[in-house]
């Protein structure tokens, strides 16, 4: 799971600001656990929404944040699951 911050100067151009990125953690006993059953894409989301939401209420000016999903990167998640799906049938 991966989460980017964009800020946004007073002309509208964008600049990154930094990257996080880590494990979907799964240990029930880890304090980076918050619930994540299973290492599928819907819990890798949820992991990385809730890194964006403390992230953005750690800058400076959080009420100007928007947090959406990285489509793009669900587009190749879902190519690779459809893939390995069609390996499957055939082997």
């Amino acid at each position: 799971m991966g989460v980017v911050a964009i800020e946004h100067d007073w002309r509208g151009s964008p600049s990154r600001m930094g990257a996080l990125s880590g494990l979907l953690e799964l240990n029930h006993s880890s304090s980076q656990w918050i619930g994540a059953a299973f290492p599928d894409n819907v819990a890798a989301e949820i992991t990385a929404s809730v890194a964006a939401h403390l992230a953005a209420l750690a800058l400076p000016h959080p009420e100007h944040t928007v947090i959406q999903p990285d489509l793009a990167l669900s587009a190749i998640h879902a190519l690779y699951i459809h893939l390995v799906l069609v390996l499957l049938i055939l082997s």
